[in-house]
């Protein structure tokens, strides 16, 4: 949980191209500016962002935040689970997804994971 909200924050800086609002950090050196002239949203390789939980009463402050503010930090969707079975779940659910996108009557992919 620790790590969601600086993760968060770089995936939506890839898919913006503006680094301005990640934070100083004097170990990570400066990141590439974007090649080309991209025309709204950046595509990268991540699709959605599972959090899972270390201790079971952060649940309903972690729900909130990946509901507000992660969904829009990242621009993607993001899941909370509690443990291996909920992991599953939620694993289980997006290759159900992607297989019904991969399935579509124009015969290409409409959603990424």
């Amino acid at each position: 949980w620790r790590e969601a909200k600086p993760s968060a924050m770089a995936i939506g800086a890839a898919h913006s191209g503006n680094s301005s609002c990640l934070r100083p950090d004097a170990r990570r050196p400066p990141l590439p500016a974007i090649i080309g002239n991209p025309m709204g949203k950046v595509h990268c390789a991540i699709g959605s962002v599972i959090i899972i939980l270390e201790k079971q009463e952060q649940e309903e402050r972690v729900i909130q935040w990946a509901q507000e503010d992660g969904r829009t930090m990242a621009g993607l969707d993001v899941h909370v689970v509690s443990g291996a079975a909920s992991l599953n779940g939620v694993v289980t659910r997006m290759r159900a997804a992607r297989h019904t996108a991969m399935c579509s009557p124009h015969g290409r992919s409409t959603m990424s994971l």
